[in-house]
């Protein structure tokens, strides 16, 4: 009877090891079950659910104090699919910082996404596939120090999506937005950095973005 007890308690931990794991890595860490994938550190955690194209963002937390940024109806989408996920210490280049490196592959065609998690970062950096990125090819438009609104252009919804950028359906409302391009030659006014900020409201017209930091 022990032993009929021992082999159905090792069979329950292996299951539970299945269902959900976690690697932590300093002060960084990821969970993950089948189907959801959650990272952060201290000052943030972020999570997504497997979607038809990939991972699909469902939370968004900023701690201390701890602060949703997601709507409602965004924290509560369906995953469709299972993940394969593998977590393990990196640096994203010879003299970067050592932080979490999770790679995350979903769907059908498989498409794999690169989390990488940092001890003094606020957020994660995501990247996709080599496949994913070279889907769209974009000219970027040069700055001339007039800060206007390029004009838009029908495929911009298109375009985003098949680069693989995020949707955020987000709950705060009037955020703040500030958009930083550094331009490796002067525009017009002789400056190399270019920054616009302005405030997002509820009806906030679809907008491209074109630089290199958006902070929200």
């Amino acid at each position: 009877m022990k032993r009929v007890q021992g082999a159905l308690a090792l069979l329950c931990a292996a299951a539970m090891q299945a269902r959900a794991e976690r690697v932590d890595v300093g002060a960084c860490y990821a969970e993950w079950a089948k189907d959801r994938v959650t990272v952060g550190n201290a000052q943030f955690e972020r999570a997504w659910v497997a979607g038809d194209a990939g991972l699909v963002p469902v939370s968004f937390v900023l701690k201390n104090p701890d602060t949703e940024w997601f709507a409602g109806a965004a924290r509560q989408t369906k995953a469709a699919g299972t993940l394969a996920v593998k977590a393990e210490s990196g640096r994203r280049s010879a003299v970067g910082a050592e932080g979490l490196r999770v790679a995350v592959t979903v769907g059908r065609p498989a498409r794999q996404s690169v989390l990488w998690i940092f001890p003094a970062a606020s957020g994660a950096l995501v990247e996709r596939s080599d496949a994913e990125r070279a889907a769209v090819t974009a000219d970027a438009a040069g700055a001339s120090g007039i800060e206007v609104d390029p004009p838009r252009q029908e495929n911009d919804k298109t375009a985003a999506g098949a680069a693989g950028a995020e949707t955020f359906a987000l709950a705060p409302q009037h955020l703040r937005a500030v958009q930083v391009a550094l331009m490796d030659q002067t525009d017009n006014h002789n400056e190399l950095v270019w920054e616009r900020e302005w405030l997002l409201m509820p009806n906030e017209a679809p907008f491209t973005v074109q630089g290199c930091v958006l902070i929200v």
